[in-house]
């Protein structure tokens, strides 16, 4: 566009010439002399004002040229403030969000089986490198320190009180004493001839002359044998009624006894205070990172399937609960809101401090890559309307000399 502009106007200068020196062979000519004359000046004022926005015409230092180099950090600044002001705005954009069904696009969007594929595929290939962006020792330093914060500002006692009620709430105790007793009666099976050693070891040599420390064995295993028999058998039993008080007991102690509270606060403390605990909670986060990357490039055709699923099965959830679709877009309205009020300004900083900090030939790079054909078309306007305004001026003179 550049050169069909230039071509245009050495055209223009070539047909001022030539109509110049031929202008009275032809009543004609004078016209063609005064189009081709002002179109010349028209192109040349037009190149002149063009190239001044970018440059110095010719390299000549003339005063108001190269506006736009000399004016980039202006620039760079009012951007920033129409950005801020005219699409950040928080006004703006609870406006234009106001009835615009966000959630419903994105599960229309994931209704399509390839689209849905593609996207779940793209999100389980993108998790281990999202992991890696993580291997910094500021956030495990971050996670483990998180993690010792958390821990001490636990309540410890009604947490195990809590743990207690759970344990209890629909005899879930149950199930874990016999499952006691499976493994006591397995124990007492391995330890045995452990027992009877000990028995033997600990009878004088009367007592096994006439075999009392093989019958006292039989009886202590044989009386530990019945007890865990009868504690399985026996869902209503004393013992099992007994060990249900105890814990309904001690959760109520968890709760309201203040000396055992403080007891268990004083050793949580010095537990957490431990360096091996420190140690172990900075390094969490290492083997969550590695864990959580190994699985998610072992599993990433599983993970994939199991995103695939996940979003199949709540764009059906939100397409057939319009009262959840608007909560979502409620939900996305606000927080979209949110951002602007908060971050508005950054980003109109962010665009502000990104054009300071281009030199002037990148500023004038982007701006002609976007605008420059239509700055050749002003040009080549230009140099058309100069050549009517000459034929226009010419007439005018003619009409003059005539009344003179």
């Amino acid at each position: 566009m550049r050169a069909l502009a230039l071509a245009l106007l050495l055209a223009m200068f070539g047909l001022f010439v030539a109509a110049r020196l031929t202008q009275s062979m032809h009543p004609a000519l004078p016209f063609v002399r005064a189009f081709a004359e002002a179109a010349t000046v028209g192109a040349l004022a037009d190149w002149f004002a063009v190239t001044a926005l970018f440059r110095r015409p010719l390299g000549l230092p003339i005063p108001h040229t190269a506006i736009i180099p000399r004016s980039k950090d202006r620039i760079g600044e009012g951007l920033g403030r129409f950005l801020e002001g005219n699409f950040l705005d928080p006004l703006v954009i609870e406006r234009q969000l106001q009835g615009v069904d966000l959630i419903g696009a994105a599960t229309h969007w994931l209704a399509q089986p390839k689209r849905r594929s593609a996207f779940a595929r793209s999100l389980a290939q993108s998790l281990p490198h999202l992991i890696d962006l993580a291997n910094d020792p500021q956030i495990a330093r971050a996670v483990g320190q998180f993690a010792l914060g958390r821990l001490e500002r636990l309540d410890a006692a009604t947490a195990l009180a809590d743990l207690l009620r759970a344990m209890t709430a629909g005899d879930r105790h149950q199930r874990l004493l016999e499952r006691a007793m499976e493994i006591g009666q397995r124990v007492l099976e391995e330890q045995e001839p452990e027992i009877r050693r000990r028995v033997r070891q600990e009878t004088g040599w009367f007592s096994r002359l006439f075999a009392v420390d093989r019958k006292a064995a039989d009886a202590m295993v044989g009386a530990i044998r019945s007890t865990i028999q009868d504690i399985a058998a026996h869902p209503d039993g004393p013992w099992r009624a007994q060990l249900a008080s105890y814990l309904t007991g001690l959760e109520r102690n968890l709760r309201n006894d203040q000396t055992l509270r403080r007891e268990i606060e004083t050793a949580k403390h010095a537990i957490l205070s431990a360096p091996e605990v420190g140690v172990y909670l900075a390094g969490l986060w290492g083997e969550i990172r590695g864990d959580l990357r190994h699985s998610a490039v072992v599993s990433a055709d599983e993970i994939g399937r199991r995103i695939e699923a996940g979003a199949t099965a709540a764009a059906a959830k939100i397409d057939h609960d319009p009262a959840l679709r608007e909560a979502l877009n409620e939900r996305l309205r606000s927080w979209a809101i949110l951002v602007a009020r908060a971050r508005g300004g950054d980003v109109a900083t962010f665009v502000a401090k990104t054009v300071q900090g281009w030199d002037a030939s990148t500023v004038i790079d982007r701006i002609e890559s976007g605008v420059g054909r239509d700055l050749q078309y002003i040009r080549i306007s230009g140099t058309l309307i100069g050549g009517l305004v000459g034929v226009g001026l010419h007439l005018v003179t003619l009409a003059l000399a005539r009344l003179g």
